[in-house]
C-alpha cells in the first residue's frame, strides 16, 4: 500500500477516535469517505517522506481540511502531528500546512467548498502570506520537571535517526532558528516527583526539516539530560 494511503487510513481512524460510532449512519459514512479522499489527494501530490510545502494547491487543501474538521478537538485535527513519549511529555508539530489548517478551522463555513475557499483566503490573506514567507516548522513541547525554572534553559536540536544511533564522532546537529522557553513553570503536573509543567517552542526552517525522513527532536536540559521524540515525515503533514 502506498505510504500516503496507509497514513490516510491511520489518520482517518485517529481523527474519528473520539466520536461515537455505535450507531453509525449514512452522514457519518460520507464524512469518513470525504476525509479519506481528502487525505489521498494530499499525499498523492507529494513525495512519500516530505512535509507539505505551501503553494496554491496545498493552501486550498489546508482550508478544506480545516473546515472539514470544525468542531473537533485540536488533538484530533493534528492527528499524527501530536506525538507522545508515553511518559507525559508531548510534542506537537506545526508545519506551515498545519498552521494554516488550524487558522482555517476557526473560520465560518457556508457548506459550499468553492465559496468557502474564496472567503477563507480573503479573510486570512495576511496570515497566509505570513505563514508562506516565514516557511517554518514549529515544534511545541509539553515538558515536566522538578523546579519552577526547569524549562527555561532547555535547548533543542534535530538529528537524523541513523546518525543519532551511529558511532560517528562528527554528527550533523540541526539547531533551531528560534526558541521560546517558559521561564516559570506551572505547578500543575499530576506526577508528585515532577510537579511542574511547561511549554517550550522550538522553530526550525521548513526547507531543512522537510529534507529529512526519520529523525529525532532532542530536548536537552540544563544538566545535559536528553528527552527525544522520534518524528517520521511520511506520517505527518
Amino acid at each position: 500500500m502506498p505510504s500516503w494511503a496507509s497514513f490516510a487510513q491511520g489518520q482517518l481512524g485517529y481523527t474519528l477516535s473520539g466520536l461515537d460510532l455505535a450507531g453509525e449512519n449514512y452522514t457519518m459514512k460520507l464524512f469518513q469517505i470525504s476525509l479519506l479522499t481528502l487525505f489521498a489527494v494530499i499525499y498523492a501530490a507529494i513525495p512519500s517522506y516530505a512535509l507539505i510545502k505551501i503553494d496554491d494547491d496545498s493552501i486550498d487543501l489546508a482550508i478544506k481540511y480545516g473546515l472539514k474538521m470544525k468542531g473537533q478537538e485540536t488533538r484530533d485535527i493534528l492527528g499524527n502531528n501530536w506525538i507522545s513519549d508515553s511518559e507525559g511529555r508531548v510534542l506537537t508539530v506545526y508545519s506551515p500546512f498545519i498552521q494554516l489548517v488550524t487558522k482555517s478551522n476557526a473560520q465560518a463555513s457556508t457548506g459550499n467548498p468553492d465559496e468557502d475557499i474564496k472567503n477563507v483566503k480573503n479573510n486570512l490573506s495576511n496570515e497566509i502570506k505570513k505563514i508562506s514567507n516565514k516557511n517554518e516548522v514549529r515544534f511545541i513541547v509539553d515538558l515536566y520537571g522538578d523546579t519552577p525554572d526547569f524549562a527555561k534553559n532547555c535547548t533543542s536540536f534535530i538529528i537524523d535517526e541513523n546518525e543519532y544511533n551511529s558511532n560517528s564522532k562528527e554528527k550533523n546537529f540541526i539547531k533551531p532558528k528560534k526558541q521560546t522557553a517558559q521561564k516559570i513553570a506551572d505547578k500543575d503536573n499530576y506526577d508528585p516527583k515532577h510537579p511542574f509543567s511547561a511549554i517550550n517552542l522550538y522553530t526550525y526552517k521548513f526547507d531543512t526539516v522537510s529534507k529529512l525522513k526519520e529523525y529525532y527532536l532532542v530536548i536537552v536540559s540544563s544538566d545535559g539530560k536528553e528527552t527525544k521524540f522520534k518524528v517520521n515525515n511520511s506520517q505527518i503533514f
